[in-house]
Protein backbone atom coordinates (compact mmCIF):
# COMPACT_ATOMS: atom_id res chain seq x y z
CA UNK A 1 0.00 0.00 0.00
CA UNK A 2 0.97 3.73 -0.81
CA UNK A 3 2.11 5.85 1.77
CA UNK A 4 -0.21 7.65 1.22
CA UNK A 5 -3.18 7.07 -1.38
CA UNK A 6 -3.71 10.25 -2.58
CA UNK A 7 0.11 11.10 -3.59
CA UNK A 8 -0.44 7.26 -5.60
CA UNK A 9 -3.93 8.60 -6.98
CA UNK A 10 -2.10 11.39 -8.31
CA UNK A 11 0.93 9.81 -9.40
CA UNK A 12 -1.26 7.32 -11.58
CA UNK A 13 -3.63 10.28 -12.96
CA UNK A 14 -1.89 13.08 -13.08
CA UNK A 15 2.51 12.79 -13.38
CA UNK A 16 3.38 16.13 -14.17
CA UNK A 17 1.76 17.26 -10.99
CA UNK A 18 2.87 14.33 -9.09
CA UNK A 19 6.58 15.41 -10.18
CA UNK A 20 6.38 18.65 -9.33
CA UNK A 21 4.55 18.06 -5.82
CA UNK A 22 7.64 15.54 -5.46
CA UNK A 23 10.27 18.14 -6.44
CA UNK A 24 8.65 20.82 -4.11
CA UNK A 25 8.31 18.18 -1.15
CA UNK A 26 11.89 17.61 -1.64
CA UNK A 27 12.74 21.07 -1.68
CA UNK A 28 10.63 21.57 1.57
CA UNK A 29 12.06 19.10 3.51
CA UNK A 30 15.25 18.02 1.96
CA UNK A 31 17.01 21.09 2.27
Amino acid sequence: DPLVPEIARIYKTDPVRYNKTAQDWTQKYAM
